[in-house]
């Protein structure tokens, strides 16, 4: 098992709270740039982890610990894992000062849309989410359509 060096999760730490402090407004759009903002973070700290095994179960544990202080159920090994996904599936969502907010969808639908690997599925769902004001519930049911067409 690699055995991480305290500095490589207490720099991560620091720049998660510092992210967490400066996003400290609650509406949709913030907490969407958060989580965002830390999948970067971490995406960034699995390409200077690399030869060190990643961000594997034992560097996210530390960290999720390290975090719990913040809020003891946000911070799950889980939640890390999806903000990762997150920002890896739109790298470019905040990327750019011409972003609208007006493009982004809600944060519950883009934890239901990170369930589909294929990037040419899931970026069309969310163009027709945008455009045809799809409900979560409707989401959840054309996903279901498609699994079962692609099975």
């Amino acid at each position: 098992m690699c055995q991480y060096q305290a500095n490589d999760v207490k720099q991560t730490l620091e720049d998660i709270i510092l992210i967490i402090r400066y996003s400290s407004q609650k509406d949709e759009y913030h907490y969407i740039k958060q989580k965002w903002t830390i999948g970067k973070r971490l995406a960034q700290e699995e390409v200077v982890l690399k030869n060190k095994g990643g961000l594997n179960e034992e560097f996210l544990s530390k960290l999720a610990a390290g975090l719990t202080f913040i809020h003891p159920t946000c911070f799950k090994i889980s939640k890390l894992k999806q903000d990762l996904l997150f920002y890896k599936s739109h790298p470019n969502l905040f990327g750019s000062a011409l972003h609208l907010d007006a493009n982004l969808l809600k944060w519950k639908q883009y934890k239901i849309l990170l369930s589909i690997k294929e990037d040419v599925i899931r970026n069309e769902l969310e163009k027709q989410i945008a455009s045809n004001h799809w409900s979560n519930k409707e989401l959840v049911k054309e996903i279901k359509t498609i699994k079962e067409i692609i099975g």
